[in-house]
């Protein structure tokens, strides 16, 4: 059988309560791509993941590095203003253009980034082409109020910092600067950081440049380029700096992945064509397509999230616990329900034992790659129940109701609950288990 009995796993413990040059993509079905076009700091269009419905939003500015906000209704991107470089934000449609933020005293802000609820923004400070520093990231609310200095690590250069798509996480690169131009200096690495400028973590280690980290949308991964191997690739690692894999092999530098909010697929900017040109390839860097097919430049690409509909899956799972041949406690599953970022399962746990059963850990559910992982995956706790959730379980006693989180759930993620960890003397020699769903659904 493959259902789970865990006794205090490292997994469990490791994931519970979870969590420019490249941006943040957020979860949701795959919108339009945003991106630069008519030279490396020109208009803003979108169009179709395609290349098709191609659309300008400005015209005859000074501008780049669009973002979409995580609702997809907004871009933040940087333009001149009137006094420096400052942040920017309008529709999807490029209507309601408003500077939101630019520094006390006119000092530039460039390089946003969404956080993962669309109420702050990311930016870097003081980038006056790179050849006075140190250069660092700051935070400020939407509205562009709130200044706050995020990283004070003392390097020249602190630029492109991406959130992670639960919150958690900063991503950004760091290191050297004498040419001007950043991305190019050997040594240039990528770090991730707490949103409250604690836990400064290294992720990348060599003496290339590594540089525009973009989290994929279920947060397991960053994709980023790299020159390590002589010119600039795309690379991807997990989102703690191991397990590294080059996607990308081309004579011209291939810079900039954007993640589609599905996961599926990297939009890239490549100049392996003469020009800088926009590509779409599969996650692991098959099928890399060319989707601008344009004579001028077009790069700095982020990919919308559109929202996922809200659908409730109907489940029927039941399952029991034997101790000492008899039924000790059975588990009942009625329904999974996904909306956005939110999700919920209407559920049951009936304690058929003498004696009192206490619950040590909340309820969840756990995000498996397949039906044969046994650890490293991530768990979603359940944040409010209907009706509240008893600390301890009564003799012939049945918990029912509903438990519901929030987390990233995208599609073909495969989901089993979990029913917390229960204390009793109902499994000989153990008094702590967990009991996952020997069921699952794949979303």
């Amino acid at each position: 059988m493959r259902r789970f009995l865990l006794l205090v796993l490292a997994a469990l413990a490791a994931a519970a309560g979870a969590p420019a040059p490249a941006a943040a993509t957020f979860p949701g079905q795959n919108g339009k791509i945003v991106f630069v076009t008519g030279g490396g700091v020109g208009d803003i269009a979108v169009m179709d993941a395609d290349g098709s419905g191609r659309s300008g939003l400005t015209t005859g500015e000074i501008s780049g590095e669009p973002v979409w906000s995580p609702d997809g209704t907004r871009i933040a991107f940087e333009m001149i203003g009137a006094e420096a470089w400052a942040i920017f934000v309008m529709g999807a449609d490029g209507a309601g253009l408003a500077q939101v933020g630019q520094t006390a005293g006119g000092s530039p802000a460039m390089a946003p980034a969404w956080s993962p609820d669309g109420s702050q923004i990311l930016y870097v400070k003081d980038h006056t082409c790179c050849s006075a520093g140190p250069t660092e990231i700051w935070i400020m609310n939407a509205d562009g109020s709130g200044h706050v200095q995020l990283t004070t690590n003392g390097a020249p250069v602190d630029m492109f910092p991406d959130w992670s798509p639960d919150g958690t996480k900063i991503a950004f690169d760091s290191g050297p600067v004498s040419t001007g131009t950043p991305e190019l200096e050997p040594g240039r690495e990528i770090y991730a950081i707490k949103p409250d400028g604690t836990g400064l973590t290294r992720l990348t280690t060599n003496t290339a440049s590594d540089f525009g980290a973009s989290w994929s949308p279920d947060g397991r991964k960053i994709a980023f380029s790299s020159n390590r191997d002589g010119n600039f690739e795309i690379y991807v690692m997990d989102a703690d700096g191991t397990d590294v894999r080059r996607l990308t092999t081309s004579p011209g530098s291939d810079v900039r992945p954007a993640w589609s909010p599905d996961g599926t697929q990297i939009a890239f900017e490549t100049g392996r064509d003469g020009n800088s040109e926009i590509y779409v390839m599969n996650a692991d860097g098959t099928d890399q397509t060319n989707v601008t097919r344009s004579p001028g430049y077009d790069g700095q690409p982020d990919w919308q999230a559109l929202p996922l509909p809200a659908r409730t899956i109907p489940l029927g799972w039941k399952e029991k616990l034997a101790s000492a041949g008899k039924t000790a406690m059975v588990f009942k599953v009625t329904s999974l329900t996904v909306d956005g970022s939110s999700w919920s399962v209407k559920a049951s746990v009936a304690n058929r034992t003498t004696k009192a059963v206490k619950i040590r850990k909340r309820f969840g559910i756990g995000l498996f790659e397949s039906e044969e992982q046994y650890e490293g995956y991530t768990v979603l706790r359940a944040s409010a129940y209907a009706p509240k959730l008893p600390a301890r379980l009564g003799p012939g006693k049945t918990w029912s109701g509903t438990f519901r989180g929030t987390g990233i759930l995208l599609p073909g993620t495969l989901v089993r609950v979990i029913f917390a960890t229960f204390v009793a003397p109902l499994l000989p020699g153990k008094t702590d288990f967990d009991w996952i769903t020997d069921d699952w659904v794949r979303l």
